[in-house]
């Protein structure tokens, strides 16, 4: 019982200083740990006990916030570094967004975004939370570059189609009507272009609307 406490204090010291692959530069012996597929999943259950810690506090300290999105970043970098694209890569990169999110710390975001938009999701259309995702990603941008909507709109383009919801698209109309009356596809935007309203833009994505809406 002993031998089995201590192995699993040693392998708590082994994952809290589990080196990044960003800056052991191959010098660190254990550098390139978390390229490793079964040292990757056993870090991100060291991480789930971590962040557990934090959000059944009462009053989560910054610090320790703070601490659990440096440890998905490190994760982060081993997923990119060994190429994993599967369904935990999708899972580590959202749940690292949700959290930057929840968290208030932006910084981490617009480093998530663009692998998990645009090398994640083409992979895994059908994840149930890419809408949540986009539209995330999307309103950071927005709110990121006020007033300017330079960068949301850039990240918008780069959106793959596959991602485009079939390419539906929603149109701003003078009156309120239902959500799914306003869906029209790529073809008939110009046939909307008399019902749009002055100075927005015809044919805006449906992600757009809801996030205006939330």
């Amino acid at each position: 019982m002993r031998r089995h406490n201590h192995n699993g204090r040693g392998k708590q010291r082994q994952m809290q200083y589990m080196p990044s692959v960003s800056r052991s530069s191959g010098i660190d012996k254990d550098g390139d740990s978390l390229k490793n597929t079964r040292v990757q999943e056993e870090y991100r259950a060291y991480i789930a006990e971590k962040l557990n810690a934090v959000l059944s506090e009462a009053s989560a300290d910054d610090s320790a916030e703070e601490n659990v999105l440096i440890l998905f970043r490190k994760l982060r970098e081993g997923l990119y570094s060994s190429k994993r694209t599967d369904l935990f890569a999708v899972e580590v990169y959202e749940t690292s967004l949700y959290l930057s999110v929840v968290f208030n710390k932006p910084r981490y975001i617009s480093s998530i975004i663009p692998h998990l938009l645009f090398e994640l999701y083409p992979k895994h259309t059908t994840s149930p939370n890419l809408t949540l995702s986009v539209l995330v990603s999307l309103l950071h941008n927005l709110a990121a570059g006020f007033p300017s909507q330079v960068a949301y709109r850039e990240v918008l383009s780069k959106i793959p189609p596959v991602l485009k919801f079939n390419d539906q698209w929603i149109c701003w109309n003078s009156k309120p009507i239902p959500i799914t009356d306003r869906l029209v596809s790529t073809k008939d935007r110009s046939d909307e272009t008399s019902r749009t309203s002055p100075g927005l833009t015809n044919g805006v994505p449906i992600w757009t609307v809801v996030l205006l809406i939330v």
